[in-house]
């Protein structure tokens, strides 16, 4: 999986912060903070900004290599972050 490659290089490649406020300052607008699940949460940028808003976050991606890096940005260890497909989402509670 070429994510299992990417995921030291991503932030670096891919990073944009203005994008990734305007992704959170929307979801504030149409969601208080709550229990949320995050997919394909990649390497956690919006995932760690919505925690740090008050947001219960659990966050998944397909990578392995990328989950990694999600959980380094995680210091306070209040994330839950997992390894599935999204495709199969079973084991997982209720998000609003």
């Amino acid at each position: 999986m070429i994510y299992n490659t990417l995921a030291h290089y991503y932030d670096a490649l891919v990073k944009d912060e203005e994008a990734s406020r305007e992704w959170v300052s929307w979801i504030e607008s149409e969601l208080a903070p709550c229990d949320c699940l995050e997919l394909a949460c990649g390497s956690g940028e919006i995932t760690e900004m919505l925690a740090q808003k008050g947001y219960t976050m659990t966050a998944l991606d397909l990578s392995e290599e990328m989950v990694k890096q999600a959980k380094s940005k995680n210091l306070e260890g209040s994330i839950e972050f997992l390894c599935q497909d999204m495709r199969h989402l079973n084991n997982l509670g209720s998000y609003s």
